[in-house]
């Protein structure tokens, strides 16, 4: 059966034929594609947008685009920051056990897996998918005497982008089956940080990689391999190339017993979730306010025209950003005489920018970004009134809802990860625990303490609130059983604190309860 035609789960990765046709579906047109379009969102929401707004320009204007106003507005990465909330707070994580909960708790701080968990919610906002990739590291050098090395192993918990890795998943279940790892070549990355496509010891740009020779490092739930794949020529797009070398470095089992890391994406598909345009649509807005701040500082400028006799020499005149435009004279005498008037550029500035807010506001609102206002002010005021729109935005249903997958999807993953790591070293760290419990903690609503009690005692005088809802609207963090807990607690205090003033008091004998006929008698009048 050809391999194009095998199960998914019938693919071996220690089967040169098997990986040959791996290796050629991650090299067809398709994929290079999505790679390149993840790479762009990745690079314009990094900080590396403003190269291919130029680019866009020059494709647009092959004539004049150096001479315009480049806008280079962060919509994306503001859009991304904005909903890439999730992991504000670090969520409380619990096992079944308590010893165990402690000792997972040490690894995610030791090791600082909650940056990589904030790299993965903005990830998953920029492209809809995202794989955490979890690793134990032995170092190999130096060594003691001994040949034990002088440094612990540390665990390495990686955010994947979309270029970084390939999948291959069940047809009927989508679960994922093979995780094949590698570095962009820069046929991908060509087009950001100018690179030169050679490669260096040294660390060097991410879009600066070699293309003729990748190794891929491969895993399914019960192998792996490490392959060099070496090409004599193009880049492996033809199903039968013949150009394509394949070598094996390492060959073994996968002591897992599962793939190392988790894997999430926007939807239920078995494939790659429609790709999100937000890069794109960042690049094409900033293109358009490139024309609106071009035409406003034409409109402080005109074009000068001059007329002259025809063989007289002149000097390229220059003007602002424009060139001059030299108009010879005709030498018959009977040729009407040329002329030419001063021309000042009047563009519609107001309706321009009123086009760019209306555009935007419908970004934020694809993105599912409710903006309370609208941005206020010229294009000068431009740039701060975007920033004030977004930060009064309300993205926390958003941020709720990613919590939700995160919490049964990739924290349940690399959880799972780390305890087989921990067996696989013959550690029984995590024997009691199957799954682990996530909480994220709510934000407190963002108003006045006086205003909460305020509200929390019109409630409790006209009977709108049980007494211990009071507790829960203090912190919303507090479960209803915990709410009532503390109620009761305080109101146990309260009859304790009763007692013992009762007790103490100077009209109460001792043994005597604290009523009308234990206070003292008065004096019978005559």
């Amino acid at each position: 059966m050809p391999v194009s035609q095998l199960p998914a789960r019938q693919i071996d990765i220690h089967n040169t034929d098997h990986l040959r046709r791996i290796v050629a579906e991650i090299d067809n047109e398709q994929n290079r594609r999505r790679k390149r379009d993840a790479w762009q969102a990745f690079q314009v929401k990094n900080d590396n947008q403003l190269e291919y707004v130029e680019k866009e320009l020059a494709r647009l204007y092959p004539k004049t685009h150096t001479k315009f106003r480049k806008a280079n507005i962060k919509v994306a990465k503001k859009i991304v920051e904005k909903v890439a909330k999730a992991y504000k707070q670090t969520p409380i994580r619990k096992l079944e056990d308590e010893t165990e909960t402690k000792e997972l708790s040490n690894i995610y701080d030791e090791y600082n897996f909650h940056r990589s968990f904030k790299e993965a919610d903005e990830l998953f906002n920029l492209h809809k998918y995202v794989f955490m990739w979890l690793t134990f590291q032995n170092p190999s050098e130096p060594k003691d005497k001994h040949d034990i090395p002088l440094e612990e192993g540390k665990y390495v918990l990686q955010a994947l982008a979309p270029y970084e890795y390939d999948l291959v998943r069940c047809q009927v279940s989508s679960e994922p089956l093979i995780l094949i790892m590698s570095y962009p070549e820069n046929t991908i990355t060509r087009l950001a940080g100018r690179s030169d496509g050679i490669e260096q010891t040294i660390s060097e740009s991410q879009s600066d990689t070699s293309a003729q020779t990748t190794i891929y490092r491969i895993w399914t739930p019960n192998k792996f391999a490490e392959v060099t794949v070496k090409r004599a020529k193009g880049h492996g797009n033809d199903d039968n190339d013949t150009n394509m070398t394949i070598n094996f470095n390492i060959q073994r089992a996968n002591p897992l017993g599962r793939l190392p890391g988790g894997y999430l994406q926007a939807d239920t598909s078995v494939d790659y979730p429609v790709k999100s345009d937000l890069a794109k649509t960042s690049i094409a807005w900033n293109v358009s306010f490139s024309d609106l701040k071009t035409a406003s500082a034409a409109q402080g400028h005109g074009q000068l025209v001059l007329k002259y006799p025809d063989g007289q020499k002149q000097k390229e005149i220059h003007m602002g950003m424009h060139t001059a435009i030299g108009l010879p004279q005709s030498k018959k005498p009977d040729a009407p005489e040329t002329t030419a008037e001063y021309i000042s550029a009047s563009p519609d500035l107001a309706g321009q920018l009123d086009v760019l807010k209306f555009d935007l506001s419908n970004i934020l609102d694809d993105e599912g970004i409710k903006a309370k206002g609208t941005i206020e002010g010229g294009a000068e005021k431009f740039s701060s009134g975007f920033d004030r729109l977004i930060s009064e935005a309300d993205v926390q249903d958003r941020v709720e809802d990613n919590q939700g997958l995160y919490s049964t999807s990739i924290e349940q993953d690399v959880f799972l990860s780390v305890k087989a790591h921990e067996e696989a070293m013959n550690q029984q760290t995590f024997k009691k625990s199957e799954k682990i419990e996530v909480h994220f903690e709510k934000p407190k609503v963002l108003i006045t303490d006086k205003e909460v009690r305020e509200n929390i005692k019109f409630d409790d005088e006209n009977g709108l609130s049980l007494s211990h809802e009071k507790h829960m609207v203090l912190n919303p963090n507090l479960t209803e059983e915990q709410a009532k807990e503390r109620e009761e607690e305080i109101a146990e205090e309260k009859k304790t604190k009763l007692e013992e003033m009762a007790a103490n008091s100077p009209f109460t004998e001792p043994g005597e309860e604290d009523d009308e006929d234990s206070l003292p008698s008065q004096p019978e009048e005559e």
